[in-house]
């Protein structure tokens, strides 16, 4: 059956797994000019030390931390892309090296802001490769609105952060679900607004 025709109740775990989880590639060996770290209510927890362990290993010098939600963090009420940037300083990433993105509020706006933030800091010419980062159940739809949002010259590397919601855990409390399946149903909306094609479950 295709992804547009299922409704939420009947979405189980091989239609989750099929969505949100299959086909995800992860390149995080590869080299990019920027990486581009996506918010949201958990990038403290493997979105930001991901970003930090491919600065580490010189696989990528800058980072754009896109994120103007606010949220009450560790260091107080401040928007993801101020939190992500004063953990990302203190994993040893050079102020210098980091770039604030706090326009964004959805992932479509991740990647439109993102993209001015990375051409404003660094120029548009000098960004062919932007490595992106977010967590794995998040991964495989921002791929996709990367595709359709980043300038076409802009290659997007897939690099999944690991540690919070996996295949095995998903279900694990009611939090994960819900981030889950809101996945599926967001896929399949860009499927209803005719930006990507549907797909067989």
């Amino acid at each position: 059956m295709k992804l547009s025709r299922i409704k939420d109740c009947d979405i189980n775990g091989e239609i989750v797994q099929r969505v949100v989880f299959d086909g995800v590639e992860d390149k995080s060996g590869e080299t990019g000019d920027c990486m581009l770290v996506l918010g949201g209510m958990c990038p403290l927890i493997d979105r930001v030390p991901k970003a930090a362990e491919l600065y580490t290993a010189g696989v990528c010098r800058h980072a754009v931390f896109s994120g103007g939600v606010e949220w009450d963090t560790v260091y107080g009420r401040m928007t993801e892309a101020d939190s992500m940037a004063r953990l990302a300083e203190e994993l040893g990433m050079a102020r210098e090296h980091i770039i604030r993105d706090n326009l964004a509020t959805t992932t479509e706006e991740n990647m439109v802001c993102g993209a001015l933030a990375i051409g404003r800091e660094l120029g548009f010419e000098r960004v062919k490769r932007v490595l992106l980062i977010t967590s794995l159940y998040h991964m495989k739809r921002s791929k996709l609105i990367a595709d359709l949002y980043l300038p076409p010259y802009m290659e997007s590397i897939c690099c999944p952060a690991y540690g919070y919601i996996t295949p095995e855990d998903w279900e694990s409390d009611s939090e994960k679900r819900r981030k889950t399946l809101r996945e599926v149903s967001m896929t399949r909306l860009l499927i209803e607004q005719g930006f990507i094609k549907d797909m067989e479950v």
